[in-house]
């Protein structure tokens, strides 16, 4: 009897959600890397945007920071800093709008994102948040003070 095994370092990782990566190359970026075939294809769409001045300053990645003071459940009383990351997939400035656009493109709504999201709309009120899914997108406009 014969029995096959693979050497797990030889194995391909297949993603939690499914996803493919994708490398795509353009003039203005270079080879670009993208975690799924939909963030790809935004990528896409937007160049097409940029070069027809719907858009401007297209940045991939954009890093974000959400900094809370966090009290401890023990007695000391001590208060301690938490620095928690998010990476949109894009950012670019809507021409006809008038304003600076977030992006992140979404198979899956994790737990883990609903709550950055949460965070992102919160800390961030005077940024547009927009959703891209597979045949939709949700937006988030900016919040103002209406207030003077």
């Amino acid at each position: 009897m014969t029995q096959s095994h693979q050497n797990p370092k030889t194995r391909s990782k297949v993603s939690k959600y499914r996803n493919k990566k994708v490398e795509v190359e353009s003039p203005e970026f270079g080879v670009v890397k993208f975690h799924s075939m939909a963030e790809a294809a935004r990528f896409h769409d937007l160049l097409l945007f940029k070069r027809s001045g719907a858009i401007k300053e297209l940045v991939l990645q954009p890093p974000f920071e959400f900094k809370f003071c966090i009290t401890p459940a023990d007695p000391s009383g001590i208060m301690h800093r938490e620095t928690v990351k998010y990476i949109a997939d894009f950012m670019y400035y809507d021409v006809e709008k008038d304003l600076y656009v977030v992006e992140d493109v979404k198979g899956t709504l994790t737990s883990v994102y609903k709550k950055k999201r949460k965070w992102f709309l919160k800390l961030y009120p005077e940024l547009h948040f927009r959703e891209v899914m597979e045949n939709e997108h949700i937006d988030y406009p900016p919040r103002t003070n209406s207030s003077k």
